[in-house]
Formats: structure tokens, sequence, C-alpha cells
């Protein structure tokens, strides 16, 4: 039987350092603590007051009161924005990035600044500027991980990815709901195929200390994802009703939650067993909640090589067509 990982099976980061993006709450929150009390140096990658909430966390949990924190402030709603958050990293060295934001269910009419749908924007296109512009010092730690937070929806993009829809206008009623679920399920289409391809990119290039999954937290009762129904005129309590009920029957708690992409991040399974380019998930013990992590195979269309190359190279254009208009230099 597979053993149990606890938080305190993560092994020591003492001299290692992280980025963990949507740090303020849910996840990205949880997920700092656990590094943290680890020894890990972790830097909070968001927007707002990432003072306050490193000061919070710090009152909160009294295992991680001295631990290094540090904000990095960070918009993933504009490729431009992103890729200068990663020229803003202040650190030398950098071992974890763990891309945990997202946004889910969002309705909004007009698009990024770039001309992208919301959710293709901010939780892939926005990641794959940031993680492209760390990727030297990455390359640089002896052991690197990177982990992409994805999930089963997926599921929802079974035909893959429609890159013409992400540049049409959004329906905002509530006819448009099956549509934003399509849409949530292209952009986690596109963190599972962006980990293949990059893996595939990295190991091509010879570099063999990088290693790079999708983890998929499970069903999480409150993650701070999917808005409150307001955005199809639905009442509030209904879709908060749901996330409690469905999070309670075959979901897990926070810590729960943020275990997969610890472990993806941290465990030395990844490179024993020699796990990259892999779709994480969480297993739950026979008395419910998370027990240990494990690498699942997912539908054949997450694993198209030729869409996740496609995808790429529509993530490159993007990216150096963003910053060549901002009048930067894009990628190298």
């Amino acid at each position: 039987m597979t053993p149990k990982f606890l938080p305190d099976d993560v092994p020591n980061l003492t001299g290692k350092v992280a980025i963990v993006t949507g740090p303020k709450r849910g996840l990205g929150l949880e997920t700092v603590h656990l590094l943290a009390r680890r020894g890990c140096t972790v830097y909070l990658a968001g927007r707002g007051d990432l003072v306050q909430t490193i000061a919070d966390l710090k009152k909160a949990r009294p295992d991680v009161a001295n631990a290094e924190l540090y904000p990095l402030e960070l918009d993933l709603s504009s490729i431009t924005t992103a890729a200068a958050a990663a020229d803003r990293f202040p650190g030398e060295r950098l071992d974890i990035v763990i891309a945990n934001a997202g946004i889910s269910m969002n309705n909004s009419v007009a698009p990024s600044p770039e001309g992208w749908e919301h959710h293709f924007q901010t939780n892939h296109l926005g990641h794959f500027a940031f993680i492209e512009g760390l990727l030297p010092l990455l390359v640089e730690s002896p052991e690197a991980r990177i982990v992409v937070t994805s999930s089963e929806a997926y599921k929802f993009a079974t035909k893959g990815i429609d890159f013409d829809s992400l540049r049409k206008d959004v329906d905002p009623s509530l006819l448009g709901l099956m549509g934003c679920m399509k849409r949530y399920g292209q952009s986690k289409l596109a963190n599972t195929l962006y980990v293949r391809e990059l893996q595939r990119r990295l190991l091509e290039k010879g570099v063999k200390n990088v290693y790079v999954n999708a983890a998929n937290p499970g069903v999480i009762a409150s993650t701070g994802l999917g808005g409150d129904g307001s955005q199809f005129g639905l009442p509030k309590f209904v879709p908060v009703a749901l996330r409690k009920v469905g999070g309670a029957l075959i979901g897990f708690n926070l810590q729960g939650g943020a275990m997969t992409q610890v472990w993806a991040a941290t465990a030395r399974n990844i490179v024993d067993e020699d796990i990259r380019g892999q779709y994480i998930m969480p297993a739950m013990g026979w008395s419910g909640g998370y027990h240990h992590s494990k690498v699942a195979d997912p539908l054949d269309h997450a694993k198209d090589d030729e869409a996740a190359k496609k995808l790429w190279e529509v993530s490159v254009k993007a990216v150096t067509e963003a910053e060549a208009k901002a009048g930067h230099g894009g990628l190298n």
C-alpha cells in the first residue's frame, strides 16, 4: 500500500527558493505555508497587499513566524505584466515554481489587453510568459521543479482548444454558462498540454535537472475560484452550496488540496521515478480525505503532442507580439 504523504513528510527545504502564484488565499496560501514550514524561502506572486498577506499568515501560523516570505507583484491578466514580473524577480536562485493562480467561470465580455479570452489569458498565457522569463534561473538550479495547477475540467474541452474562439466576444448571459465552462476547460487543457511540451523541449535541449508536471488538487470545498453566480444572474448561495456539498462528499480540505502540488514540487519520488510531463492527482484514504498523490493517465486529448506543439507556437507568437508592441525584446 502506498504510504500516506503528510505535511511532515515534505523534505527539508532549507536553502531552496520557491515562487507560488495566487498566494493570497485558498490553495495558494496553504501551499506557501506547507513549503515555508519546511524551511523554504517563498515569494508570494500575485496582486494586492501581499505584505499584509505575509503578516497575517505569520500571525495565524506560528510555525512560519520566522520564515523567509517575500512579496512579488504579478498580474497574469496581461502578457506584458506577467513577463515584467519575471524580470522583477530579485532572487539569484530559484528552485520551485508553482503556477497555482487561476480564474474560473469568468464571463467577462471584454478580452485581455492583448485580446485573449480571460481564462486562457490568466490560467495559461500569463503563466507561460512568467515562467519563460524565469527559466534561466530554474535551469541553473541543481534540481528544479515547475508545477502547473490543472484540474479535471480539461474534460470539458474534449474537442481540444479552439484557438479562434479565444478571440471572439463572450456571451455574458446565463446562456453563456456552457460556453464559459468550455473556455475554462480549454485553459485547464492548456495547462496539461503545456507541461508536456515544456518538458519535451527542455529534454531536447539537454536540460535534465528541471522536472515539469501538472497537478490536479481534486475537488475542494473552497478555493476562491468560480465566482458567486452573479455573473450568470444566479443567486449567490447556489454555487457556494454546490461547492460545499461537493467538497464535503468527495473532496478535500485546503491542506489536502494543496498536498498534490506540494508533492510534485518537493517529493523525492519525482526524481527517483523520473516523473516528467505528467498529470498528477490526489488519492483518498479509506476514511476519506487526502492520502497520497499519484501519476494519472489523462484522456487522449490531454496527451496530444501535436496539440501541445500548436499550443506552444500560439503562445510564443502571442507573447512575442505583445512584448514587441510594448517595446520589449520578447522571447529568446
